[in-house]
């Protein structure tokens, strides 16, 4: 009532014979009340307009997720709450693999259809403080508040075998995605930087073989500071001298450049079906020299081999996703 009797106030000039008749009565005048209510349907119309104009400024039309524009803004305040309460979160960059074969074998319009199911999978499969982004074309963005790398990469390839066993197109096509992983702070502290490393990610992923999704700590750094990948099917100098004794293959496997001593391996490295090359030095502790000799750590999955080699390679055979085996690998 404040609101409204003030309007009065200062409109009793323009009303003069109106305000008079309302006066010792407690009622509006009629010409107050319908210029009331055309004043407050106004602000509901402009409300509205502008809350319409806010969504086709922050979503991607075709999918309905929100577009680039709002993943900047978001990604900032994430940052700061970030920051502030010193707390992780994580991206993960997806990108649909072959998608330009589908627009050619299909149409277009089907590609379209494409890209609005798999919005409807990161819609489905997301937290409710999670965001998903259509961030350009094929490729998506998940902000995912609260989640260390390794959660995040459990979130990518979760999403990766969901979309691998869909039909899509009314159960015509079956497609793949690859994806990139980067953590605050691990990864960076800046928006920039983080969308970076995830992107440099998902294209390790993509170089890999598709179909998989990667962690930004694959990704070395090169002299000036600036990210680059590392090979891909690089061997190991005398790698089946490496393996000589075990029952892992001699062939060719990735390499991960750049870690220090005391600095754990991360998970996203360790797979029961593959070995994995480092470029560096490992030693029991941090700082101890790597020589050409056989180690055995006994962890909750049985003894590893280790091989070490004086050039600063060395191999590791069959490993598989421990942290008492991550822990107990510091690397020069």
């Amino acid at each position: 009532m404040g609101t409204s009797q003030t309007v009065v106030d200062e409109a009793s000039d323009a009303f003069p014979d109106s305000a008079l008749e309302a006066e010792g009565s407690g009622r509006m005048p009629d010409d107050f009340q319908t210029l009331l209510h055309d004043v407050e349907a106004t602000l509901d119309r402009l409300r509205r307009e502008f809350e319409r104009l806010q969504h086709l400024i922050l979503t991607d039309e075709l999918t309905g997720l929100y577009n680039r524009r709002y993943l900047e803004l978001r990604l900032e305040e994430e940052l700061n709450r970030a920051r502030r309460y010193e707390r992780p979160f994580s991206l993960v960059f997806l990108d649909l693999d072959g998608f330009k074969d589908v627009n050619e074998q299909f149409g277009h319009p089907a590609g379209d259809r494409l890209l609005m199911e798999l919005a409807e999978v990161l819609r489905e499969s997301a937290r409710t403080m999670d965001i998903a982004v259509r961030h350009g074309g094929e490729e998506f963005l998940l902000l995912l508040p609260e989640t260390d790398a390794e959660a995040a990469l459990r979130v990518g390839r979760r999403l990766q075998r969901q979309v691998e066993a869909r039909g899509f197109l009314g159960g015509r096509l079956h497609i793949t995605l690859s994806g990139g992983v980067a953590s605050y702070p691990t990864d960076g502290d800046d928006g920039r930087t983080l969308v970076e490393r995830a992107d440099l990610a998902l294209r390790i992923a993509k170089r890999q073989g598709k179909n998989r999704v990667v962690c930004a700590t694959e990704v070395g750094a090169a002299p000036g500071g600036s990210p680059v990948a590392p090979p891909v099917a690089e061997a190991a100098p005398d790698v089946e001298e490496a393996a000589a004794g075990s029952d892992e293959p001699a062939v060719p496997i990735p390499v991960v450049p750049g870690f220090r001593a005391g600095q754990a391996l991360p998970a996203c490295f360790w797979t029961a079906d593959r070995p994995l090359v480092v470029r560096g030095l490992l030693g029991r502790e941090p700082g101890e020299q790597a020589g050409s000799q056989r180690y055995r750590f006994d962890t909750d999955h049985g003894p590893q081999l280790i091989e070490h080699r004086r050039d600063g390679w060395f191999w590791l055979a069959g490993l598989e996703a421990s942290l008492d085996t991550r822990e107990r690998l510091p690397v020069e």
